[in-house]
């Protein structure tokens, strides 16, 4: 254990040096924490009598969770002239520290200089976003009935109380005959203690286990019910083979490289014809603005069309409610999320992205449709083509006008 900090100038941060911004690893558990060479003059400037040249160090303090560690800064004695690695080596009673505070050796930390070099404040970064596996059973509760009925709104915790904070990342497991991911969602509040409301109770196999526990708030981002991550394929993916689920329990640490690799999953592994059906983003319908650059203008002379967004036709069915916007009176079918069946068309069509600046595959171009009116503005007679095309431009003129410079009379021209 450290010294308990009370109050010293000489940690008092060096107000016009940015902090140097570090990953926990493995590293702080048993060694310390190398130094980015952009940081090297200022750590360890030459002209300083705190300097160290290669193959010595110096004792420093450390400035850590309310207490004060010793340590060194170390120039390694490389028997490569034109390698420079210089590193803060920890104590013991540090690396305990770094394990008690990051027990998984997952998070982030920035590193200061003090008054002089040979204080050092490391700060926590509590505004970094976490990654975690939350992990359901079925025959506990009803998971995959919940998530399709959309009524999950917290989640129990069991484990890591004191680093899941608002704003972290969720991958929702759900274990069993067909285990894989189900869900991805973000945290939506900190942990109080708290029983599932009268609707989510509905879904334990056994009521009476919907007892006053631990729980976070939950804001669910993408539903694949229809399509989900399965735990036989990420066996086969180098970066989820690590994945920890499966294993009793609630909660378990995941990286940021995995949820991505979920994420990215998600977006090019689902038909885009497909992908109303089986994900779609809630809550989180972003409000995006209109100056959106066209990747594609900067290759107007390929041959090759650019692929369309899964996302952005997810958010434009969302945005419309799952209703024809030609008339939304009409109804087609329930899909198995219990949503009307609908239909994405780009009112200026992909065909002609090439004569536009501003990307044209986005939800501000992309209108919800029934199937029988998508034909019609395809295949319909020129009136009633012209009829709906009117009708659909009306209730976002403004945009068009001002973000695509593009009138009626134009966009007809595509038709």
């Amino acid at each position: 254990m450290g010294v308990i900090f009370n109050s010293s100038k000489d940690f008092q941060p060096q107000a016009d040096i940015p902090p140097l911004l570090k990953e926990v690893g493995s590293a702080q558990h048993t060694d310390g924490v190398r130094i980015e060479e952009d940081y090297h003059e200022i750590f360890n400037p030459v002209d300083s009598p705190c300097y160290v040249a290669r193959g010595n160090s110096r004792p420093i303090k450390v400035l850590f969770n309310n207490q004060v560690f010793d340590a060194e800064y170390r120039y390694e004695g490389q028997s490569d002239s034109t390698r420079h690695l210089e590193r803060i080596s920890f104590k013991k009673a540090l690396k305990e520290e770094f394990k008690r505070v990051f027990p998984e050796a997952i998070g982030r930390f920035t590193i200061q200089a003090g008054r002089d070099l040979n204080h050092f404040v490391f700060n926590i970064d509590s505004n970094s976003t976490r990654y975690w596996v939350f992990q359901a059973n079925p025959t506990h509760y009803k998971v995959i009935e919940a998530l399709r009925d959309n009524v999950i709104k917290s989640w129990y915790v069991s484990k890591h109380k004191n680093e899941i904070k608002k704003g972290d990342k969720v991958i929702l497991w759900v274990v069993g005959k067909n285990s894989g991911c189900y869900a991805l969602a973000t945290v939506a509040s900190e942990i109080v203690k708290r029983k599932d409301d009268d609707i989510e109770a509905e879904y334990y196999a056994n009521k009476e286990d919907n007892i006053e526990t631990d729980r976070c708030g939950l804001s669910f981002d993408y539903f694949l019910l229809g399509n989900p991550i399965l735990k036989e394929s990420t066996k086969e993916n180098p970066k989820l083979k690590n994945l920890k689920v499966g294993n009793a329990g609630t909660n378990f640490t995941a990286t940021k490289e995995e949820y991505e690799e979920l994420l990215r999953i998600t977006f090019e592994l689902t038909p885009e014809e497909e992908y109303q059906s089986q994900i779609y983003p809630v809550d989180h319908i972003p409000n995006i603005p209109p100056s959106i650059r066209n990747e594609s203008a900067e290759r107007k002379t390929s041959s090759i069309q650019r692929s369309r967004s899964p996302k952005e036709g997810a958010v434009a069915l969302t945005r419309a409610g799952f209703k024809c916007e030609a008339d939304s009176s009409h109804e087609t079918f329930k899909t198995e999320l219990g949503l009307w069946y609908m239909e994405k068309h780009h009112l200026i069509p992909m065909e002609a992205e090439k004569l536009y600046e501003k990307n044209i595959d986005h939800s501000y171009n992309i209108y919800s449709l029934c199937p029988n009116c998508h034909r019609k503005i395809h295949h319909g007679s020129s009136h009633e083509k012209k009829e709906i095309i009117e009708y659909l431009f009306r209730q976002r003129r403004k945009q068009y006008l001002e973000t695509y410079e593009v009138d009626l009379e134009r966009i007809m021209t595509h038709y």
